[in-house]
């Protein structure tokens, strides 16, 4: 691994990513009817480094030997010959091929969306909705820690004073998803790096938004979470820049609110009573920010 090229594709996880589709034709194309058309131009047409027979054996052994073929000692050799087989069919698999992209046999599966989205920024285009709604839904999900659906609006939540907390129910404000009227969130290019980044607004005409830069590590971490993945299972590093982000926003959204105390016409009342803004979950999986009048205790 002491060549460049080696640690990048380490790095990138080829032949150690894969996907259902790309092992399930590896392993059984030989004998699906449905596959073995597939089987036959992508694998067996190689046959130096493709179905060769070594392979075949090797499969043969794992699928129709002896169960201790399939246990740990028994199956490394063949696993170790499927993960070869992988990395070529990284390779050499056309881009026409619809259910064997490239990206999804990498640890980076998003990775053609990031640069899309970033070619497309470049050109002065806007953001995919779907790179959009993917996006907020995972910050949603790690500002919240709740597995919520939305992606119309962003939840800057707490849990009450704690801004690293991982899980936070109060909704100090929400954001529009896209930006509209000076206020919410817009997809850009940072002059400086050319990398894409997020600005958050939570209110019209304000300066200085909050600003995240979207590394390709970052937006395959959004993504992964949005899609079901639990944050601190992909990358305790992003999680930690995640929550940095999210205490800024808490921040910008308190001085925001002492500064609008501060131009009030009337003030108001001390009742005794706080307002809280408690973030709700409905069956169909979206959050709802609902009003609470708490007595404050004397």
């Amino acid at each position: 691994m002491s060549r460049p090229v080696f640690r990048a594709l380490a790095a990138f996880g080829i032949g150690a990513e894969t996907t259902n589709a790309a092992d399930g034709l590896m392993v059984y194309g030989a004998d699906d009817p449905e596959l073995t058309a597939t089987f036959d131009k992508l694998l067996r047409a190689d046959s130096i480094f493709g179905a060769t027979a070594g392979y075949l054996a090797s499969l043969d052994s794992y699928l129709e030997g002896e169960e201790s073929a399939r246990l740990d000692a028994g199956a490394a050799k063949f696993l170790a010959r499927l993960q070869t087989q992988r990395r070529r069919f990284f390779f050499t698999v056309p881009n026409g091929e619809p259910s064997y992209g490239h990206w999804p046999m990498t640890a980076f599966r998003f990775a053609g969306d990031y640069l899309s989205m970033t070619d497309t920024l470049a050109a002065g285009g806007g953001v995919s909705e779907s790179v959009r709604a993917l996006l907020v839904k995972g910050l949603n999900r790690v500002m919240t820690g709740l597995l919520i659906e939305n992606n119309d609006k962003l939840f800057v939540a707490s849990s009450g004073g704690f801004s690293q907390s991982r899980v936070s129910v109060l909704c100090d404000t929400e954001a529009p998803a896209k930006r509209q009227g000076g206020k919410g969130m817009r997809i850009r290019l940072d002059p400086l790096t050319t990398r894409p980044m997020i600005d958050v607004a939570l209110a019209q005409g304000e300066v200085n938004p909050a600003s995240f830069t979207l590394t390709p590590v970052r937006f395959e971490f959004l993504c992964r979470v949005a899609e079901g993945a639990l944050p601190g299972s992909f990358s305790n590093e992003c999680l930690e820049d995640m929550l940095a982000f999210k205490a800024k926003l808490l921040r910008k959204e308190e001085l925001l609110r002492k500064r609008l105390l501060a131009e009030d016409d009337e003030p108001g009342s001390d009742d005794g009573f706080l307002a809280l803004n408690f973030i709700e979950v409905e069956h169909s999986g979206l959050g709802l920010s609902r009003r609470v009048a708490v007595k404050a205790a004397s």
